[in-house]
């Protein structure tokens, strides 16, 4: 089973690749891969605060596939957005990166050999 630090680093190294890509399609050298590693190291344990790993037993909705399939749909919906001031931009940015995190943490999740619940503990 992960733990923090390893949610952590895997959603700080998956969200600075997804920055670095956006900026190489864009054309654009900014800062965006370290402010997503950033977003990626604070926030890869967010599942766990909400629901916290107490017990191997713990996943229930926000560690469930349902969940990954809304954050999923809010993520596609934020991605396809198109800021028009600075502050819809940086929003957008925050928002997706958190969303990221939060996915690759349930990604890290579903490959252990407790794997996801579809909706939680019924």
């Amino acid at each position: 089973m992960p733990n923090a630090a390893t949610h952590r680093f895997g959603a700080a190294i998956t969200l600075a690749v997804a920055a670095a890509h956006e900026d190489q399609k864009s054309g654009a050298q900014t800062s965006h891969p370290l402010v997503a590693a950033c977003v990626g190291a604070a926030l890869g344990t967010l599942p766990d605060v909400l629901e916290p790993a107490l017990h191997p037993n713990h996943r229930d909705f926000f560690h469930s596939l349902a969940c990954a399939g809304l954050i999923g749909l809010v993520f596609h919906r934020l991605y396809r957005w198109e800021a028009k001031t600075e502050g819809e931009a940086l929003t957008r940015f925050l928002l997706l990166a958190a969303g990221g995190a939060f996915l690759t943490h349930l990604a890290m999740d579903a490959f252990t050999s407790k794997g996801l619940p579809l909706v939680g503990r019924v």
